[in-house]
């Protein structure tokens, strides 16, 4: 990959991108090439090389750019997949999680999900699939919010089957300022939350030319 290949992706008002890539099937050495990859993309964006990309790290450790600097971003990876989201002027959160199976996938919901979700996900007629559904859309709301995971994860709830979204909140005083999108990735379940409306998701795969979605 190109040093700084964000630089040909235009982020215009109300769009995220999203990116993916493949790494190696390794925990430390995927995650050490995510960031690398991460900020290289990142550094495009800000026309600037990736070693003089700025992070700081939030109260939960998500890490951000400057507080003057418009540009969010979010990295999650799983297995041999990487996804980064970008957008301007919202918070953001994506997460990735690779299927597999799970002994107990509603005894599992009991424990860490809300009640409302734990009793949908008992009733639904795959409960290993929906568990990684909601498991990814909670995880990317709490990480657009910059909470940590599981800490929140039963202090609100979100739609187990149909359009993803946040259903009751006790985070965000007022009610949810996020929008959820499901991500498609065979072999994976994924989840974008965007703070206010998602205008255009735009779709990169490093060196692809870019889609809209």
């Amino acid at each position: 990959m190109a040093v700084g290949e964000g630089r040909a992706a235009r982020l215009e008002d109300g769009e995220v991108h999203l990116w993916s890539f493949d790494l190696p099937d390794n925990r430390l050495i995927g995650r050490k090439i995510a960031r690398e990859r991460a900020l290289s993309i990142i550094s495009g964006y800000l026309g600037l090389a990736p070693a003089e990309v700025r992070l700081e790290l939030g109260r939960r450790g998500k890490p951000s750019l400057t507080p003057d600097e418009r540009l969010s971003f979010n990295l999650s990876h799983a297995g041999s997949k990487g996804l980064l989201a970008v957008t301007s002027g919202s918070r953001v959160g994506v997460d990735i999680e690779a299927l597999r199976p799970l002994l107990n996938p509603i005894g599992l919901a009991r424990r860490f999900f809300s009640p409302l979700e734990a009793d949908a996900l008992a009733a639904s007629s795959d409960p290993l699939a929906a568990f990684f559904r909601v498991w990814v859309r909670k995880e990317a709301y709490l990480k657009g919010l910059g909470e940590t995971v599981p800490a929140f994860l039963s202090r609100f709830s979100v739609t187990v089957e149909g359009n993803p979204r946040v259903i009751s909140t006790r985070l965000e005083p007022g009610g949810t300022r996020f929008t959820l999108a499901d991500i498609r990735s065979p072999g994976y379940a994924a989840a974008l939350a965007v703070e206010g409306e998602i205008g255009r998701i735009k779709n990169f795969r490093l060196g692809n030319t870019p889609g809209g979605t």
